[in-house]
């Protein structure tokens, strides 16, 4: 038998390719002539001659078929929620679909859902019960997903080693509050759609977060290397991290605010942030139609966290930290302000008005609003760089 052959059953025995893909292979093999065993007594004529080494195999289609489908067949008996699928080059993608009873309640005590090398995406939508469907591969034959449910707490289950990657999407009901809801992927993208929940914690790295109308006391968002962006929040404590990637964050009430990056712009726009801390290096930060001082009351509460001493309700602080960044600020002409700029190697620029300087210079400004004391609205500014300019423009 030819070494071809053989390797194409090699392939067969392992896993990689399928019986009916083995057939197609060995079909485009002529005829196998007969073995030849003839060896040349004449030395002296070498390359007149040849010695053909025999080869044999002991595989037998019938045999290696059934073993295959057997296997899949008793995997798909235990496994009923799996549906395998063999692509040709051997690689194997399994789906796992699971769906809750209806829930009646109104809460959930936690949701906590793992991908990996592959997005996880969570949407709110009209219906009654939770919903997760996965595409997975695996790297061990015997590798299975499960989702545990016990007492409400509901968690996707599976040995992290034995995967390659991991795709989720989960859907649950809008009107249900998820107590705690955990995200994790790895390499790849996190969403969360119209959701409200307690605590929510979005982890992933070299990969975008996207978070959009989400309500909850808490959201936490870490990732490195990728954009994290968050439009129509409604949060008491909202902190985003990230690395060499930008921040952006849009229609965004909030008490407190902490966005960190690196080497990358962080900008802002329609918020009601009561405290703004915004950090990153070597690119500007922008902040606009951010004083903005409606709708107080509909934020949701701190819980056990106490408002931050000498915080007023109609005060708002904004810290804004670069380096090697320029640094612009809009404030509404009705907001009075406490103002401290640093900048070195650049300018401050300043066009707001009724500003009592208490020290003044090209690289750095400390002033007060003549009415801050009296304002009903007032903010409180704090913002350094290096080696670039500092913009503070009155917004019209």
């Amino acid at each position: 038998m030819s070494e071809g052959r053989i390797k194409i059953l090699e392939m067969l025995q392992e896993g990689k390719i399928t019986v009916d893909e083995a057939m197609a292979m060995l079909a485009q093999f002529p005829e196998e002539e007969q073995a030849q065993n003839q060896t040349n007594n004449n030395h002296d004529n070498n390359n007149d001659s040849r010695k053909e080494r025999e080869y044999t195999a002991s595989f037998d289609f019938a045999d290696v078929g059934n073993t295959i489908k057997g296997a899949i067949s008793n995997a798909l008996s235990a496994l009923d929620d799996i549906d395998i699928q063999i692509e040709i080059g051997g690689g194997k993608k399994y789906h796992m679909n699971f769906e809750s009873e209806p829930i009646t309640d109104t809460a959930i005590p936690s949701l906590r859902l793992l991908g990996k090398n592959a997005p996880v995406t969570i949407h709110g939508y009209e219906g009654s019960t939770i919903q997760i469907n996965t595409k997975y591969a695996t790297k061990s034959r015997g590798a299975t997903l499960h989702v545990q449910e016990q007492n409400g707490n509901y968690e996707l289950l599976y040995d992290y080693n034995a995967v390659r990657s991991v795709a989720v999407e989960c859907y649950v009901p809008r009107h249900i509050l998820i107590q705690q809801l955990h995200g994790e992927s790895k390499n790849s993208a996190l969403e969360l759609y119209d959701v409200q929940a307690g605590h929510v914690e979005l982890l992933t790295k070299n990969s975008k977060i996207s978070l959009e109308s989400v309500t909850a006391p808490n959201i936490v968002a870490r990732t490195k290397n990728s954009n994290i962006e968050a439009r129509y929040i409604n949060t008491a404590h909202l902190d985003l991290e990230t690395s060499n990637s930008k921040i952006e964050i849009e229609e965004v009430v909030a008490k407190i605010a902490r966005l960190t990056t690196s080497n990358a712009k962080i900008s802002t726009e329609s918020i009601n942030i009561q405290q703004l801390y915004m950090k990153t290096s070597n690119a500007g930060i922008k902040v606009e139609e951010a004083l903005n001082f409606t709708n107080d009351e509909t934020t949701p509460e701190f819980g056990s966290q106490q408002r931050p001493e000498g915080i007023l309700l109609a005060e708002r602080v904004i810290e804004a930290h670069t380096s090697n960044g320029t640094v612009q600020i809009y404030v509404p002409d009705d907001v009075a302000v406490k103002l401290q700029a640093s900048t070195s190697n650049g300018r401050i620029d300043s066009t707001l008005t009724n500003l009592i300087a208490h020290e003044i210079s090209k690289n750095y400004l400390h002033a007060t609003s003549q009415n801050y004391d009296t304002a009903q609205k007032r903010a409180r500014i704090d913002i350094k760089t290096s080696n670039s300019s500092v913009k503070i423009k009155q917004e019209d």
